[in-house]
């Protein structure tokens, strides 16, 4: 007797028993390693209070001792027009960063400096550190972005 590969009342084929094991096995692996690569990302809120009310806010984020201060991972700037700012980061890895943020007064794009390389215009890091004989180190200013994410205040000084 012939049986129907279609179900009364669905019109879906129904495969025999050793199709669909081998279709099951191959479609349950590729779910499993789908889940796995999931990554887990956080976002970063940096509340900057300026040192006046004219200028620039540039702000670089770093994620790493061997590109501190050398090169960024993001970078974001404002005009300033309140006495906080806000930036955020979005779906950044959790680990460690540092934030190194001046205050941009003459809006030349670059950070002043007198001849001997003080900066002439506001500036702060992370952590509030504060270098001895030149800028702060990477384990004097980074601080650990957790999985559920942070909020990071910087407070400029004239």
């Amino acid at each position: 007797m012939f049986r129907s590969p279609i179900s009364s009342g669905s019109l879906r084929p129904r495969l025999p028993r050793r199709a669909r094991a081998f279709i099951a096995a191959p479609l349950a692996s590729v779910s499993l390693l789908a889940g796995a690569g999931t990554a887990v990302a956080a976002d970063l809120i940096v509340q900057v209070e300026p040192a006046g009310n004219q200028g620039n806010l540039m702000l670089a984020v770093y994620d790493s001792a061997a590109d501190f201060r050398q090169r960024a991972i993001v970078q974001q700037s404002q005009v300033v027009a309140a006495t906080q700012a806000r930036f955020r980061f979005d779906q950044l890895p959790p680990g460690d960063y540092a934030i190194a943020v001046y205050q941009d007064v003459n809006g030349n794009g670059k950070l002043d400096t007198n001849m001997v390389g003080i900066p002439r215009e506001p500036y702060a890091f992370s952590q509030a550190a504060k270098g001895l004989m030149g800028p702060p180190n990477w384990d004097q200013v980074k601080f650990t972005l957790p999985s559920d994410g942070a909020t990071i205040h910087i407070r400029l000084e004239p």
